[in-house]
C-alpha cells in the first residue's frame, strides 16, 4: 500500500506563512550579498526579525524561520532567473502572483526543489518560454 503522508495542518500553516513573509524588495536589496545556495548573515536576520514578530511559540517559531529560509531561497533563485530572463522578453510579468501560491508541499517530501520545478514548469500560467529556462536551468526533460 503506496500512503501519501498528509501534512499536519502546523506544516501547511508554516509553508504558507513562509511563502506570504517573503517581500521581493527586500529579498533584491539582500541579492547583493546572498549566494541562492546558502543563507548569510544578513539573510538570517531578515527572516528571523520578520518570524519574531509573529508571537509566536517558540518551537513553531524555529520551524518557520527554518522553512522560511529555504523556500525565500528557493523564490529568490526563481526571481533572479526570471528578471535574468526578463529583460530578454520586454518585461515578461507571467511570475508575477504565481510565486504566492508556488506548490512548496510536496505530497511525499515537505521539500524537493526539483519537484518543485517540475510543477511549475506544467503550470500554464507561466510563459512557455520562462517554463523553458526552468527545465534547462534544472536539467529537467
Amino acid at each position: 500500500m503506496n500512503r501519501r503522508p498528509i501534512p499536519r495542518l502546523t506544516d501547511a500553516a508554516i509553508m504558507k506563512v513562509a511563502v506570504l513573509l517573503y517581500d521581493e524588495l527586500e529579498i533584491k536589496n539582500l541579492s547583493i550579498f546572498v549566494s541562492y545556495d546558502a543563507p548569510t548573515t544578513e539573510w538570517s536576520k531578515l527572516i528571523n526579525d520578520k518570524v519574531s514578530k509573529l508571537s509566536l511559540p517558540a518551537p513553531i517559531q524555529n520551524e518557520l524561520a527554518t522553512i522560511t529560509s529555504k523556500v525565500w531561497l528557493l523564490l529568490a533563485k526563481f526571481n533572479a532567473i526570471h528578471r535574468k530572463f526578463a529583460s530578454v522578453c520586454q518585461r515578461c510579468q507571467c511570475w508575477q502572483g504565481i510565486s504566492q501560491s508556488c506548490p512548496f508541499w510536496i505530497s511525499d517530501r515537505l521539500f524537493s526543489e526539483k519537484r518543485i520545478v517540475e510543477g511549475l514548469i506544467r503550470d500554464k500560467r507561466l510563459g512557455v518560454a520562462f517554463r523553458f529556462k526552468l527545465g534547462s536551468e534544472y536539467f529537467i526533460e
